[in-house]
């Protein structure tokens, strides 16, 4: 179950008391923290999308690439944050998300030929 969240730092460095990811999710509410995941992983796509642009040169973004990657790492994090905090719905079955995450895995290295971490020889 989530609740484990990092203490948060206030500007200064100095840590902030920890406010666990049951009480943001108890404060903001489901339906909210589901529409916030949505909009973070439009983001997310968003900045996918123009590093992509940025490294096929295909109409390219004026951002650097360094400034392209910075932003996925940033929307990385929101999206990241907003499921460990939704991780505290009635509904979250961490053992059903963990068999679909290898279930899906496998099925990526079969759909690139790749077998124990390597890609096959033919």
């Amino acid at each position: 179950k989530a609740g484990s969240l990092p203490e948060p730092l206030r500007d200064d460095g100095t840590r902030v008391e920890l406010e666990t990811a049951e009480m943001l999710f108890e404060k903001t509410g489901e339906p909210a923290i589901l529409e916030l995941l949505a909009e973070e992983c439009a983001e997310l796509a968003h900045a996918s999308l123009k590093l992509a642009r940025k490294y096929r040169k295909e109409n390219p973004t004026n951002d650097t690439i360094l400034q392209c990657v910075e932003r996925i790492q940033e929307e990385i994090a929101d999206v990241e944050l907003t499921i460990e905090v939704l991780c505290c719905a009635d509904w979250y079955d961490p053992d059903k998300c963990t068999r679909t995450f290898y279930s899906k895995l496998n099925r990526w290295f079969t759909r690139m030929d790749i077998k124990h971490g390597r890609k096959r020889n033919h």
